[in-house]
Order: C-alpha cells, then sequence, then structure tokens
C-alpha cells in the first residue's frame, strides 16, 4: 500500500464539492470518457494534476501523445520513465498511434495482444501473455519468464528461450520467427511496465483531472490545503495559477477562514493553518470560537475572546503582519503598535472574567468584550509601506498575497523586453534572455579550482522560479545585488542541459537603478507581412535605427483570422530616437498598408 497525499486532496475537493455544489456528488460515477477532462490534459493544464505535473517532459509528451481515452492515460504513465525514453520506445508508440499503416504484426495473433498499445510489447502482461497463447506457458511459467526478463537472469532466460521456440513451433509459428519474438521480447522486457499499477495511477490521475476540469475551485482550494503544510514553493505556484485561471485567492480572515482553504463567494480563501508560527491548535481555537460564539466584533473582542496562552503574542502578532485582522477596518501599523496594551486589557478581563469579580473592566455580559472597544483609542502611527506589507506577507503565507513586489517596476520590465519565468520552458537552450525578479535565496561557493567566490540565485516573479547560475567574472561586480528579495534585471542564457532549467548569468542590475525606457511598438497584419516589405522594412531599420538610441523597437504581428498575436524584441541594433515616430508610422503604412500601425 502506498500513502499518497493526493488522496487526501481528493477527498477534500470532494467534500468541498459536496457543500458548495453538488450535494450527492460522487466520484465512483464520473464518466472515463469525459471530454472537458481531455481538452484540459491536451493542453498540458495538468498542474496539480497527480503524476502528470511532475516535470516539462510530462508535460511534453502529454501535448505530443494527445490522449482521448482512458486507456491513452495508462499507456502514458507506462512511457514516460527513463527506459522507454531512452530506447525509443516513446517515439515508436507515438509514431504507430499517429500512423497506423506503421503497425505490422510478423505473427498475426499478436495482433490481439499488442494492438491497445500499436504492437509495441509495453507491458508486463503482455509478455505474460504472449507466451502463454503463442507457446503453451502455464501462468506461472509465464511470471517466471517475466521476471528472468525483468532482472536480465541470463541463464534462466536461455532455458525459457528453448521452451518459448519449442511451443511455438508446436503451435505452427516458424522457428525464426519464434527466435525473433523472443528476443523482442527479451529487449522490450527490460522495460516493461506493470499495467495493473500504471491504470491504478491512470484512475487517481484523471480524478485529479476530472475535478480540476469541472470543480477548478474546488479541487485548488483543496490542493492548497494539503500542500500549506508541505511547500510552500508548491503553495505560491498553485496560488499563481489560480489567478491565471481567473480565481481570485483571498487573504486569511478570522472572521472568514477555516483551518484550510475554503470557497467563499465564487473565491478561495485562505486558510488559517496555512500561516506560519500560527500553528494547527491555535487556528483550530479562533474557528471554534466564531462558530460557537459567533463573529468577532474587533480586535480586542478577539483576545478577550480566546485563550491567551494559545494564541498568544506572537500568534497575534503574525496575524496582524499577514493581515487576518484586516477586517476590523484598523491598519496593520496601528494594530502591531496597540499589541501589548490590548494584551493587558484582554489578559484583565479574562482574570476578572474567571474570578467572577466586578472591576473597572466589568463586562456587559457574555463572553465579548462589552464596552472595552468604545474607551480605547490606537495609537496614531503611519500604516507600513506596501513593501513592507509585502514582505511580512511572503514571511508567514509564502507568497506575496495582495499585490508584488515587482508590481512597482512594471513599466520599466515591459520595455525591457524580459520573459516571464514560467515561459523559459519554451525558449532554446542557449537563447540570451532577460528576467526580472526577485531574490529569493542566494548561495555563495568557492571554485574548487582558482578558489573564485561565484553564486546560485533563487529568482522568482509572479509566474515562478528559476536558478541563476552567477560565475565568477560576474559575481565580483554584482554580489551586493543578490540580497534577499531584492528586485533585480538579469541578462544571460538558457541552459537546459540538466533536468532542471537554469540560466547562466552575463549581467545583473538592480530593478531601482534601470531608466524607464520608451518603446516603439510596431503592430502589422499578419496578411500584409510579404518578403519584398519585410526586406524594405529592414533596410529602412538598417539606415535609420542607431545603437546609442533608446528607444527598442517592438513587433507586433496581427493575426485577425486566427484571433492570435506574435511579439517580437528587435535585437538591440535596432533602436530609435524618440522623435522618428510620425517618420516611423509613415513609413510603415507605406509598406503594409493602414491597418499599421505606431505606438511609442
Amino acid at each position: 500500500f502506498l500513502g499518497l497525499s493526493t488522496l487526501s486532496v481528493i477527498e477534500r475537493a470532494v467534500d468541498l464539492v459536496k457543500c458548495t455544489q453538488d450535494p450527492d456528488f460522487d466520484l465512483k460515477s464520473i464518466d472515463l470518457n469525459d471530454k472537458k477532462t481531455f481538452t484540459l490534459l491536451r493542453k498540458g493544464n495538468v498542474s496539480g494534476i497527480f503524476q502528470l505535473e511532475s516535470s516539462t517532459g510530462m508535460r511534453d509528451l502529454l501535448v505530443r501523445m494527445k490522449p482521448r481515452a482512458f486507456e491513452d492515460l495508462i499507456d502514458l504513465l507506462a512511457l514516460y520513465r527513463p527506459g522507454p525514453l531512452e530506447s525509443g520506445m516513446v517515439n515508436d508508440y507515438i509514431k504507430r498511434r499517429n500512423n497506423k499503416k506503421l503497425i505490422t504484426y510478423d505473427i498475426p495473433e499478436l495482433e490481439e495482444i499488442l494492438g491497445d498499445s500499436y504492437g509495441v510489447i509495453l507491458y508486463q502482461e503482455q509478455v505474460m501473455q504472449i507466451a502463454m497463447k503463442l507457446a503453451g506457458f502455464s501462468p506461472s511459467a509465464a511470471d517466471r519468464l517475466r521476471k528472468a526478463m525483468g532482472k536480465k537472469k541470463a541463464d534462466e532466460m536461455a532455458k525459457l528461450r528453448e521452451k518459448f521456440v519449442e511451443g511455438a513451433v508446436e503451435r505452427g509459428i516458424p522457428k525464426k520467427k519464434a527466435e525473433n519474438l523472443y528476443d523482442q521480447m527479451a529487449q522490450f522486457a527490460k522495460y516493461g511496465f506493470n499495467k495493473s499499477h500504471s491504470t491504478a495511477y491512470a484512475m487517481i490521475a484523471y480524478q485529479t483531472a476530472y475535478l480540476k476540469a469541472h470543480y477548478p475551485k474546488e479541487f485548488m482550494a483543496a490542493l492548497m490545503s494539503v500542500e500549506m503544510m508541505k511547500s510552500t514553493e508548491k503553495l505560491a505556484r498553485y496560488i499563481e495559477e489560480c489567478k491565471g485561471m481567473g480565481v481570485e485567492v483571498l487573504p486569511p480572515d478570522v472572521n472568514a477562514s477555516d483551518l484550510d482553504f475554503i470557497v467563499e463567494g465564487g473565491k478561495i480563501r485562505f486558510g488559517l493553518a496555512g500561516i506560519k508560527n500560527v500553528g494547527q491548535g491555535a487556528a483550530q481555537l479562533i474557528v471554534q470560537e466564531r462558530k460557537e460564539n459567533g463573529p468577532y466584533t474587533s480586535f480586542i473582542d478577539f483576545c478577550t475572546r480566546l485563550d491567551l496562552r494559545k494564541v498568544n503574542k506572537r500568534v497575534l502578532e503574525n496575524l496582524i503582519k499577514c493581515g487576518a485582522f484586516d477586517t476590523f477596518g484598523v491598519s496593520r501599523a496601528k494594530l502591531f503598535e496597540a499589541l501589548d496594551e490590548v494584551l493587558s486589557i484582554a489578559q484583565a478581563s479574562q482574570k476578572q472574567r474567571n474570578s467572577q469579580q466586578k472591576s473597572l473592566f466589568s463586562l456587559s455580559g457574555g463572553n465579548g468584550s462589552g464596552g472595552l472597544d468604545v474607551n480605547f483609542t490606537y495609537p496614531e502611527v503611519e500604516e507600513w509601506p506596501q513593501s513592507k506589507r509585502l514582505l511580512y506577507e511572503k514571511e508567514l503565507l509564502g507568497i506575496f498575497l495582495s499585490g508584488h513586489p515587482l508590481s512597482a517596476f512594471e513599466e520599466k520590465v515591459k520595455s525591457m523586453g524580459v520573459v516571464p519565468i514560467r515561459e523559459l520552458q519554451n525558449e532554446s537552450s542557449r537563447k540570451a534572455v532577460k528576467i526580472a525578479g526577485i531574490v529569493a535565496h542566494a548561495k555563495e561557493i568557492t571554485t574548487k579550482k582558482n578558489k573564485e567566490r561565484m553564486a546560485f540565485v533563487t529568482v522568482e516573479d509572479q509566474t515562478g522560479q528559476v536558478e541563476v547560475v552567477v560565475f565568477p567574472s560576474v559575481y565580483k561586480d554584482v554580489e551586493f545585488y543578490l540580497l534577499p528579495d531584492e528586485p533585480i534585471l538579469v541578462e544571460g542564457t538558457v541552459d537546459k542541459s540538466g533536468e532542471v532549467i537554469k540560466i547562466k548569468a552575463s549581467a545583473v542590475v538592480p530593478l531601482e537603478k534601470l531608466e524607464v525606457k520608451k518603446s516603439y511598438h510596431i503592430y502589422l497584419p499578419a496578411n500584409a507581412m510579404a518578403q519584398k516589405n519585410l526586406f524594405e522594412f529592414r533596410s529602412l531599420l538598417d539606415n535609420k535605427c542607431l545603437s546609442t538610441a533608446h528607444c527598442p523597437l517592438i513587433l507586433h504581428v496581427l493575426d485577425d483570422t486566427a484571433g492570435e498575436e506574435a511579439v517580437i524584441s528587435l535585437s538591440n541594433e535596432y533602436t530609435l530616437p524618440d522623435d522618428e515616430a510620425n517618420f516611423l508610422e509613415e513609413r510603415v503604412r507605406e509598406l503594409f498598408g493602414e491597418e499599421a500601425r505606431v505606438e511609442i
């Protein structure tokens, strides 16, 4: 038995679906050929999908394969392993799947066994079926053959080869074909997979894909509830994906949040248990008290009603920092400044209530704060700047939730033609790129050969993270910029040589020091892109552009029929002075028609 956290995700998602959408929902009754689910899979939208989100390679294979039935997922999970990928089995499978004419069977009886996998021996069960049907093996003998092939036991395989060929010849199969088939089985069996195992995994993968396709909010809330205790990196990625799906993730709120992520009015609410240094016990106490005695009416009411030994000062500080008390309309800075005084009032109030003695802090009844709020004045302090608020959110929630530090540099980043980190997977290796992001982590090392200092820096933007390798020749000039949470621009080349995409940096610049550059955005209709016009356009740029100018050119090719737009940042050679807009627009319209335009 395998313990899979995905089963917890599924269970949580189903519970949310029953609460918010369909009380009678039953995952065991879903259609295994659901069109919406397979559309999601074919698009490679597999973040959070069991087994299929494991790597860019898996997503690439998924898109190449274009699954249309549940059985395709079984094959996919069996194929995406080192053996099949390195042996060429995957390419054979996809070629035959796309062109049935390539499928041939030297022995007709093989079609019944290998038809579903397009003539490729993909599963251990197929090896056993071939041995039983074509060579008369008993089930136990066929299983011995499977084990011998899988473990490459040469002596055992030699004995079984003789028995296999003999049995096949007795059943009318030519000896040469029987020998070739056995050798082919031995070759494929090295990579053969257990189909029942692949089927069980495919079912879980399909169920998660179905939930994401039909109940995206509930699925993502369940996914983040499970991940919040395990990986803040994954949690941040899933929250960004929610934004891309048009699903807003609301901040934690002591009057609205549950322990886990929940669906609230078509949005997802952050769970209290996901806040660092708050803890499951304190979160549970907050939710339980609210459910039993009603919403909290103020910060003082909150502190008065809860056991301050469990919801202690540190917990309260963290709840303030991440915005969980914003619901009371008092700034985070004021709450933080007033905390010690509020705690003194709450503790005295609780002590009086417990001793049942009247005092200056006598309550008006119940468990609430009574008239304490009326007489309390919060200190006059300025609210924290946005940058400080965001850093606290990142510290406690693992993400920038109410904004992102890069937002302040949006115009700068746009003018520099940077690539979002998530899209680096679409770039070729050794391609020169620019990325902008926040320094999440920096690790300095000393090279063994020359004893020089260099660094591995994790840079993140709103779409993801990437490791940037800063070699000694660059590091000595930029090391002071590689501080935690520093917004930087990195120029470098894409490195896809390993399992993970990296950037080899050639330059690093703080975004604070970058000057905003104007850009010429040239919009051209695709149907006017004749070769002659393009050559004339190139000549125009060669004559007019100055390498010392400060307005880079960005080309937009518009295809109205397909509703698509290609955006190309021209190289640094092609920049124009900022007083050439009118001239450029005139020439562009002459070449490409009245639909062409230039914006700066």
